[in-house]
């Protein structure tokens, strides 16, 4: 959605309610600039330490202490958002010259957006040599593989209701629970034809009962994998995911079962 007036700066935060998505210039068909996106209370976000090794300007993480959208210029005159493409056929990402409105997505790719914190994307492991930045992630920072599974995710599920708790994906800020993102998981790992034959069984944690009927399988699997790892003798599969729980165990199930 436009701003009329929007700037890129935190002074012309929209005193709106409910507060806009995120902040742009151009429009979708031309010109499309992604100024600021809406992101409050994230002022425990940190920068990395690798990154700020490797900038060669001055990084702060006070400009985005107490504002509600992060957009450009937030942590350095390097950072702002960028769009990436990774291609499902090759595998391969991009980090195409040309503005989001100029670019035409081919079947098979998917369009990311990241925020860089330094050097237009040399976080992100783009290689910007040209403007006198290459990479400083190496493969480290190549999120292509994520972006497709997310997507065939998306893909499978959010376009129908799904049976047994599991959503749709058009109540995008309600919570996951954790048997329900082991489901998700199971489901894509036999349509995608991996081996899902590991089992476990789930006697040795006490909340064991507490997994619903639609989930049994798939806990036991997850939890073969180790995708899901018990705390305090509890496997709590009826607690949210957080934030660093989901990356954890995407990230497992990206090097062990989609290799």
């Amino acid at each position: 959605m436009d701003l009329e007036g929007a700037t890129v700066d935190h002074v012309s935060e929209p005193d709106a309610n409910p507060p806009y998505a995120y902040m742009m210039t151009g429009t979708e068909a031309n010109s499309f600039y992604l100024a600021q996106v809406y992101w409050p209370d994230q002022s425990k976000a940190k920068v990395a330490e690798y990154i700020k090794k490797a900038a060669t300007s001055k990084i702060t993480e006070e400009g985005y202490k107490d504002g509600k959208y992060l957009g450009e210029f937030d942590y350095c005159e390097k950072s702002g958002w960028m769009y990436s493409i990774a291609d499902r056929m090759t595998g391969n990402p991009s980090f195409p010259g040309v503005g989001a409105a100029d670019w035409r997505l081919s079947d098979g790719e998917v369009m990311r957006w990241q925020f860089t914190v330094w050097g237009y994307g040399a976080d992100l492991n783009a290689d910007n040599s040209a403007w006198g930045q290459p990479s400083i992630t190496g493969n480290s920072g190549d999120k292509t593989e994520l972006t497709v599974m997310i997507a065939e995710l998306r893909q499978v599920y959010g376009d129908k209701p799904m049976d047994n708790g599991i959503s749709d994906g058009t109540n995008m800020p309600g919570v996951i629970t954790r048997e329900q993102l082991a489901t998700i998981l199971y489901r894509y790992a036999k349509q995608k034809g991996y081996d899902v034959s590991k089992s476990a069984a789930l006697t040795a944690f006490s909340d064991a009962d507490k997994v619903s009927g639609y989930a049994a399988e798939a806990m036991q699997w997850a939890v073969a994998e180790e995708l899901l790892k018990g705390s305090n003798g509890k496997l709590n599969p009826q607690g949210s995911a957080t934030r660093a729980q989901v990356a954890t165990i995407l990230m497992r199930f990206m090097e062990n079962i989609a290799k």
